[in-house]
């Protein structure tokens, strides 16, 4: 057995079962205030991370086309990270699939875009006005140049429990191209 994967298990099975034994009691501990898990200290999450926290489970709906006929989109989100990130999976299990992640950092909410265009923006957020929270474009990974194609930024819009909008703003040669509009309704 490589040291790697000793290593690996040594420091992630403990984590495991610690965080499988208190799992439960972890997302309602971990809101607001620092929790122990095991023998670490978790810190705690921000009201916008809790927020976005509400939109754990399986979404439906279409991405607007502006010819033709809008096309199907189904996405999911889930808690991971001791609570501390919100991942989403756009476009789930598709050749499309993209996943960004959603976390604090420091006083403002970070998102990485794991985008299907191969770049890897980073969004911050200074929190929600109303039921919307907009990212900006922060930096970005595997582009060689701001004006490259990628996705500038994402507008967040809870409807309702169970409505939800995406603006995504899509860049090319430095300008705006295309606000690329995504209608979802909860289906778990």
């Amino acid at each position: 057995m490589s040291r790697t994967l000793l290593a690996t298990l040594f420091f992630a099975l403990p984590i495991s079962l610690v965080y499988a034994a208190e799992h439960e009691q972890s997302h309602e501990n971990h809101q607001g205030h620092e929790m122990e898990m095991g023998h670490y200290l978790l810190k705690p999450v921000s009201d916008e991370i809790q927020r976005l926290a509400t939109l754990a489970g399986t979404w439906e709906g279409f991405k607007e086309e502006a010819e033709g006929e809008d096309m199907p989109v189904t996405v999911e989100y889930y808690l991971s990270s001791g609570g501390s990130a919100l991942v989403e999976r756009l476009f789930k299990e598709s050749p499309m699939e993209m996943t960004s992640i959603y976390h604090d950092n420091g006083e403002e909410l970070m998102m990485t875009h794991y985008c299907g265009l191969g770049n890897q923006p980073r969004y911050s957020s200074r929190g929600f006005e109303g039921d919307s929270i907009t990212f900006d474009f922060h930096d970005a990974t595997n582009m060689a140049s701001p004006t490259e194609q990628h996705m500038h930024g994402v507008k967040l819009t809870l409807i309702s429990d169970d409505e939800l909008l995406h603006e995504w703003q899509h860049y090319n040669d430095g300008k705006l191209t295309e606000t690329v509009v995504v209608r979802l309704k909860r289906v778990e």
